[in-house]
């Protein structure tokens, strides 16, 4: 999920994310897993959502 920077902080990500979510549940889903999140306080404060498992990417140049 993305907004326009021209589009970031008015409140659209927001948005649509709640929707997403409300789209989720009225199917019949009770949890959602987003995956390589970021930025994480932007989903923690717009969905309330945690951080469960993090994953660390490694590159070594050769």
């Amino acid at each position: 999920m993305g907004t326009a920077p021209a589009a970031q902080g008015l409140g659209i990500g927001g948005v649509l994310l709640r929707r997403c979510l409300r789209e989720q549940h009225a199917a019949g889903l009770s949890h959602t897993q987003i995956g390589w999140v970021g930025p994480v306080p932007f989903y923690a404060t717009a969905a309330g959502a945690r951080i469960e498992r993090v994953f660390f990417l490694y590159q070594k140049n050769l």
